[in-house]
């Protein structure tokens, strides 16, 4: 499905649609809902972060594994590309802060899921992995500071090991869990789409 909406495409596929059925038409989660919210919630910080810079997107994508925004023209530099993908995460950082205080006035169960929920999204996004929102805030200082052609190869490097560490992490929760093999297949995911990068 393609839509228009003030000059900027819309793209919405089939996946994003069955992936939602099925989150939502299932026994999901509590916590898994509230990850959806504060995901969406990230990905307008970036939209956000994109306007304030003066550029519009050209595109937004919604498949299953989220949102993607392609960049339209009036993108200035390294600075601008470093922010919009900070701000992301910051919106998450925010929240995490703002929960973490309410959390310490009220207590409850249910403000520290909200906490812990913004926690990991920001914590995982932060990671130095290519296609990931720390991995575009390693390639912009790196740009920055005059890397050039060696960009690649250093981004690469540092995705790979972060990537083996996350997986390792993966396994550990498998293995503790005995059932949650979210990590493990997420950063399977994306070492395929690092190599896909190669």
């Amino acid at each position: 499905m393609e839509l228009e909406l003030c000059g900027v495409k819309i793209k919405i596929s089939f996946l994003f649609f069955a992936v939602l059925t099925l989150l939502f038409g299932g026994g999901v989660s509590r916590e898994i809902k509230l990850a959806l919210l504060f995901s969406a919630l990230h990905e307008a910080g970036h939209l956000a972060a994109l306007l304030s810079v003066k550029s519009k997107p050209r595109e937004i994508r919604l498949g299953a594994f989220g949102m993607t925004i392609v960049r339209g023209e009036g993108f200035t530099g390294y600075r601008e590309d470093f922010a919009v993908a900070l701000c992301g995460p910051l919106v998450n950082v925010v929240f995490c802060v703002f929960f973490l205080v309410l959390y310490r006035l009220k207590g409850g169960e249910g403000i520290f899921a909200l906490f812990a929920v913004n926690l990991a999204i920001a914590a995982f996004n932060l990671a130095p992995v290519f296609s990931l929102d720390g991995g575009r805030m390693l390639e912009a200082v790196l740009l920055w500071a005059g890397f050039g052609g060696r960009t690649d190869c250093i981004l690469k490097t540092v995705s790979f090991f972060t990537l083996v560490l996350m997986m390792s992490a993966g396994f550990l929760v498998l293995i503790k869990s005995g059932c949650n093999f979210t990590l493990l297949l997420v950063s399977v995911y994306l070492t395929v789409m690092l190599f896909f990068k190669s």
